[in-house]
C-alpha cells in the first residue's frame, strides 16, 4: 500500500508539472500571437509611410517636370518676344537681373491715391490699418528720394510721336516686373519679420521701389547721355578745329629734328673729342668766311650757322656709325674665330670621352662574362639531387644579380667621373687656348665669355650624356638577358 501511494503521489506532481508547461506554453504562444498583431500593424503603417512617400516623390518628379516644360516655354516665348522687337529693353532687363517676378496684379499704392485694403488672414483692423499706413509712408519716402515731390517726379516717360505708345507700353509693363533676387529677399523677410504681411502688401510695396528704382535709372541715362552729347559737341569743334595733314606731318617733321639734335648733344658729350674737331672745324670757316672779301658774295641768311653746325654734327655721326658697322664685323669674325676653336676642343673632349666610356663598357662586359661564367660552374657543381638544391639555386642567382648590379654601379660612377673630368680639363682647355691665342686682345669681353661658357657645357654636356645614355642602354640590356 505504500508503494502504492508513493507512485499515486509521483504521477500527481507529474501531472501538475506537466500541466504548468502546458499553461506557460500557452501564455507564450499568446504573447507570440501578440507581437505578431504588433508587427503587422507597424509593417501596415510603415507600408502606408512608404506609400505616402513614394505618392510625394511622384507629384514632386511631376512638378518639377512641370516646372522644367514651363521654363522651357517661358525661354521659348522670350526667345520670339526678342524677334518680335519692341521690347528689346525690358529683356534685356531680365536678363541683367538673372530673372524677374511679376508683381502687377497688385497695382502700385501711389501717394496721393489710396489703394483698397487688401484682404488678409488676420481679424484685428488696427493692425491692417496700421500696416497700411506704414506701407504709405514707405512709399512716399522712397518717392521723394526719386526726385521732385511727393506727387510729381522730375522725369516722365515719352509720349506722343513716332513709337511714343509703344515706348509706353514698355515703360508700363516694366514697372510690373521686379528683379527675382529682390522678390525673394522681400519674400524671406515677410516670412521671417511680417508673417501677417500678405502677398499683394508685398507686391504693391515692390512696385512703388520698382517705380523709385526706374525712375532713378531713368534720371542716370538722361545724365549719361547729356554728358554723351556734350562729349560730342566737344569732339567735333575740335576735330572741325584740328590742323591739316600736311600741318601734322611738319609738326612730326620739327619733332624728329628736335630729337635728333638732342641725341647728337649727348652724344657729343660722349664723344668730345670728334665733335669738337667737327666744331672747330665749323668755327674756322665761319672765321674764313667772315674775314673773305664780301665781293659777289651773298649774306647769310638767319639762321645758317645753325645749319652748317647741324650738318658738320651729321657728319661726324656718319664716321662714328660707319666705325661701329667696322667694329661689328669685327667682333662677327672674332665670334666665328672663337667658334672654331670652341668646336675643334669639343671635338677632341668627345672623341676621349667616347673612348674613355668604350674601355668602361667593354670592361663591364668582361666582368659580366666572367660572372656569367663563375655562375654556370656554380650550378653545374650543384648535386641535383637533394631538398636544398632549389634554396641554393636561388641564393646564387639572387648573389648573381647582386654583383651584376654592383657592378652596373661602379660604371656608372665611373662614367659620371670621366664626364666632370671631362667638362672641367675642356673648360680650361678652351681658356687656355683663347688666352694663348691672343683673341679680343688676350682680355674676355662679353661675347668671348660666353662663347666659353656655351663650350663647356656642351663639352660637359652633350657628348657625355649621350655616351652616358648609351652605356645604361647596353647594361639595362645585359642585365635583362641574364634575368
Amino acid at each position: 500500500m505504500k508503494s502504492q501511494a508513493e507512485e499515486l503521489t509521483r504521477l500527481d506532481e507529474e501531472l501538475h508539472t506537466q500541466v504548468e508547461t502546458a499553461n506557460r506554453m500557452a501564455n507564450e504562444a499568446a504573447e507570440a500571437d501578440r507581437r505578431t498583431r504588433e508587427t503587422r500593424a507597424l509593417l501596415a503603417a510603415e507600408s502606408q509611410k512608404l506609400k505616402a512617400a513614394v505618392d510625394a516623390q511622384t507629384k514632386a518628379e511631376e512638378k518639377a517636370d512641370s516646372l522644367g516644360r514651363a521654363g522651357k516655354d517661358n525661354a521659348r516665348l522670350l526667345a520670339l518676344l526678342h524677334r518680335a522687337g519692341g521690347l528689346d529693353a525690358l529683356l534685356d532687363d531680365f536678363k541683367d537681373s538673372g530673372g524677374a517676378s511679376y508683381v502687377g496684379h497688385a497695382e502700385p499704392n501711389l501717394p496721393g491715391r489710396r489703394a483698397a485694403a487688401p484682404p488678409t488672414k488676420t481679424r484685428d483692423p488696427a493692425s491692417r490699418a496700421r500696416l497700411t499706413e506704414e506701407l504709405d509712408q514707405l512709399t512716399a519716402r522712397y518717392q521723394n528720394l526719386g526726385g521732385g515731390s511727393a506727387g510729381e517726379t522730375t522725369l516722365r516717360p515719352p509720349s506722343g510721336g513716332p513709337g511714343g505708345a509703344r515706348s509706353e507700353r514698355v515703360h508700363a509693363e516694366s514697372m510690373k516686373w521686379v528683379p527675382k533676387a529682390v522678390y525673394e529677399l522681400a519674400a524671406r523677410f515677410r516670412r521671417d519679420h511680417a508673417p501677417r504681411c500678405t502677398k499683394d502688401a508685398l507686391a504693391r510695396l515692390l512696385a512703388s521701389f520698382n517705380r523709385v528704382w526706374h525712375e532713378r535709372e531713368r534720371a542716370r541715362a538722361n545724365r549719361m547721355r547729356t554728358e554723351f552729347h556734350r562729349r560730342m559737341v566737344e569732339w567735333r569743334r575740335q576735330l572741325t578745329a584740328a590742323c591739316t595733314t600736311d600741318g601734322v606731318a611738319l609738326n612730326l617733321e620739327l619733332q624728329r629734328c628736335k630729337a635728333e639734335i638732342r641725341q647728337l648733344r649727348a652724344l657729343g658729350i660722349a664723344q668730345g673729342k670728334n665733335l669738337r674737331g667737327s666744331l672747330d672745324a665749323v668755327e674756322d670757316t665761319k672765321t674764313a668766311t667772315s674775314s673773305a672779301p664780301r665781293l659777289g658774295v651773298v649774306p647769310l641768311r638767319e639762321g645758317a650757322d645753325s645749319e652748317r653746325l647741324l650738318a658738320s654734327a651729321l657728319t661726324a655721326v656718319d664716321r662714328l656709325s660707319r666705325e661701329v658697322i667696322r667694329a661689328s664685323r669685327d667682333n662677327e669674325s672674332l665670334r666665328e674665330v672663337v667658334g672654331t676653336t670652341d668646336r675643334g676642343g669639343f671635338e677632341a673632349g668627345a672623341r676621349w670621352t667616347s673612348e674613355r666610356c668604350v674601355t668602361l663598357v667593354d670592361n663591364l662586359a668582361t666582368d659580366v662574362e666572367t660572372l656569367g661564367a663563375s655562375f654556370a660552374n656554380r650550378m653545374a657543381a650543384m648535386p641535383p639531387d637533394g631538398e636544398d638544391f632549389l634554396v641554393r639555386m636561388c641564393r646564387a642567382e639572387t648573389q648573381l644579380l647582386r654583383d651584376v648590379r654592383t657592378l652596373i654601379s661602379r660604371c656608372r660612377d665611373q662614367v659620371s667621373d670621366s664626364n666632370e673630368e671631362a667638362s672641367t680639363a675642356g673648360g680650361f682647355a678652351a681658356q687656355k687656348v683663347h688666352e694663348e691665342d691672343g683673341v679680343g686682345g688676350g682680355a674676355f669681353d662679353e661675347a668671348t665669355a660666353e662663347a666659353v661658357e656655351e663650350a663647356r657645357k656642351r663639352f660637359g654636356g652633350e657628348a657625355a650624356r649621350e655616351y652616358g645614355d648609351l652605356v645604361d642602354d647596353d647594361v639595362d640590356d645585359a642585365l635583362r638577358m641574364l634575368m
